[in-house]
């Protein structure tokens, strides 16, 4: 998955989120597009279950392998030790060298030669067998390492098939947000319907849709609240549902909220003698989400603007 694909999946995600908390009304009036919503949802449930295949055995693949190599490699410098002893003793200083091997050097080469060095080592305790049993070799420990090197090696080219299905999954997934990117493009056109009769919908709606650059921010959410006639409230009690998050409004009215995670919130704020007011807001991992909040009095009809 490239990098623009991480983006559009991030948003993919957000819009899924936001859709979810639309009241079915809202879904209905717009002709066809519950439908391209199960359209959208499940090429979005498919692009994240092939992202987890995909990482899956690509470590997967990885780490049975290094487990393979370490239970060989220890047999094999198990095997190697013995036969080193066996050279010392009978003044061999040749195969005393080719046995002079350790875990952490053999460990550390190529798959194929680290296979290749302790076929080698069994070979020599296989020729020399008749001359190690006082040393602890015998055909036990001897097959131990054959199927311990028959096994690595028939798993030294699964990493190279992993390749040819991750090409696989890297063309299915691209389909699948073409998908994604087409039906959204149908689901834009009837969201846009609403845009002078829903303002808050279509205007939350937009905001899901934003594919954020790379980035950090510190602000997760900054805002500001004011009366009808657009003057700042401090001292507003701002809140998200379902959070432990709250804060104050300054004397200019504004808030900052930082440190929330990615998603769909609802902002609610509240002051004596005005209504109190609910707003959704879509926050993502890397830009700041800007919204405006206007309160009524108690007399008036709550207003939101986001």
């Amino acid at each position: 998955m490239n990098q623009l694909q991480e983006r559009k999946r991030s948003m993919y995600y957000v819009v899924e989120d936001f859709l979810a908390t639309v009241p079915a009304a809202i879904i209905a009036s717009m002709p066809e597009f519950e439908a391209k919503l199960v359209t959208f949802t499940k090429s979005v449930a498919d692009i994240r279950q092939l992202s987890e295949s995909q990482t899956t055995n690509r470590v997967g693949y990885r780490i049975v392998k290094d487990d393979l190599k370490l239970a060989l490699t220890r047999k094999a410098i198990d095997v190697a030790t013995r036969i080193k002893a066996y050279a010392i003793n009978i003044d061999d200083v040749v195969l005393r060298e080719e046995m002079y091997q350790r875990i952490s050097n053999l460990i550390k080469k190529p798959d194929t030669i680290c296979a290749d060095i302790c076929q080698y080592i069994h070979g020599k305790g296989s020729s020399l067998l008749a001359n190690l049993s006082d040393y602890g070799v015998d055909n036990v420990m001897l097959d131990s390492l054959d199927d311990s090197i028959s096994e690595y090696t028939s798993y030294i080219p699964k990493p190279r098939a992993g390749i040819v299905e991750r090409k696989q999954a890297t063309s299915e997934m691209s389909q699948l947000f073409a998908s994604c990117d087409v039906v959204l493009k149908k689901m834009d056109a009837l969201v846009n319907m609403l845009q002078f009769s829903d303002l808050e919908f279509y205007s939350t709606y937009y905001s899901s849709r934003k594919i954020i650059r790379p980035g950090y921010r510190t602000i997760a959410i900054r805002g500001i609240v004011t009366d009808a006639e657009g003057y700042p409230l401090n001292k507003v009690d701002v809140a998200i549902e379902d959070t432990a998050f709250s804060r104050k409004t300054t004397n200019n009215g504004g808030f900052e909220i930082k440190d929330i995670d990615s998603g769909m919130y609802t902002v609610i704020v509240k002051k004596p003698g005005y209504a109190d007011t609910r707003t959704i807001v879509a926050v993502t991992a890397t830009e700041r989400t800007d919204v405006s909040i206007v309160m009524e009095s108690v007399n008036s009809n709550a207003q939101e603007v986001a």
